[in-house]
């Protein structure tokens, strides 16, 4: 019997496997599917590590935002394990001074009991507003940063305060690749999603409608159809 490939998936920052369940569920029949719980981790190389714990043989990696981040870095020191890989909802961009400094604070208030991240304004950002589910995407982004809580937050944030900028690096990544962005992203503007799929040399490019940055929950069927005939080619 053929063994069947093994798909990594990783989450975004204070995202649970709620995220990535309708892919899940829908790729099982085909393939091994594994999610990858960072919320725990608090280095880059704590989350590397649990990545190269997913899976013994070669597999296919799966990204979304921070997890997109993850995968790139990933690619860059073990890409000989990759077979494929997958960019959802991410730049290749390093973090500016900007946005460094916007994470600090945000880290320092969590630590003095000001936690944000599960508020309803924070995401609402993440949804398109104009998405027909939309209370109920915000509700459920909310309640993943609740149950993740606080600590997480910062364990998360600070490891990846300083991402490195990896546009040129990324021209070494040879392997099947396919990228994915919202048109109305406003955490990750599609530019940045476009300019990511630049900087890989076999990159296959997807900008969904009505898509803000959540695009495994906003558009699960389209984001699923994308996935298993780019898995399948």
């Amino acid at each position: 019997m053929t063994q069947r490939q093994t798909l990594v998936f990783l989450p975004g920052l204070l995202c649970d496997a709620r995220l990535w369940a309708a892919q899940i569920e829908a790729l099982q029949d085909r393939y091994d599917c594994r999610f990858v719980d960072l919320l725990a981790c608090a280095s880059l190389d704590e989350m590397i590590d649990a990545v190269s714990a997913a899976a013994k043989r070669p597999f296919i990696l799966i990204g979304f935002s921070m997890g997109g981040y993850l995968a790139q870095e990933f690619m860059l020191r073990h890409g000989a394990r990759v077979s494929k890989l997958a960019l959802l909802a991410i730049s290749a961009r390093g973090t500016s001074a900007a946005e460094e400094a916007m994470s600090r604070q945000a880290v320092e208030q969590a630590r003095k009991g000001r936690f944000l991240g599960a508020s309803r304004g924070v995401a609402e950002r993440f949804i398109d507003p104009g998405h027909s589910d939309h209370q109920g995407l915000v509700t459920l982004v909310g309640d993943m940063a609740r149950a993740a809580g606080r600590d997480a937050f910062i364990r998360q944030r600070n490891a990846t305060l300083k991402r490195r900028d990896l546009r040129l690096p990324l021209a070494k990544v040879t392997c099947p690749s396919l990228v994915l962005g919202g048109r109305q992203d406003a955490i990750v503007a599609s530019p940045l999603v476009e300019e990511l799929a630049a900087c890989l040399p076999t990159a296959e490019l997807h900008l969904l409608d009505r898509c803000g940055h959540m695009l495994p929950l906003e558009q699960p069927v389209a984001v699923t159809r994308i996935l298993r005939n780019w898995l399948e080619a």
